[in-house]
């Protein structure tokens, strides 16, 4: 309550608000990460030294 963020149960947030965005938001990103994955020929999250910036930074980021 000090942060300023409503309370776990609370009332006024919708079961949209609750479940439905954080899901999509999550299939947005994982969709997003294949996409680059693809475009980039990557085999496995293990990549050789120049790939492995954009790679890995995009896992921490959305980690």
């Amino acid at each position: 309550m000090k942060t300023g963020f409503p309370d776990i149960w609370d009332e006024r947030i919708s079961k949209r608000e609750r479940v439905l965005y954080p899901v999509l938001l999550g299939l947005a990103f994982a969709f997003f990460e294949i996409m680059v994955g693809l475009a980039m020929g990557l085999p496995n999250i293990h990549v050789p030294f120049p790939f492995t910036i954009p790679v890995y930074g995009s896992v921490d980021i959305f980690l």
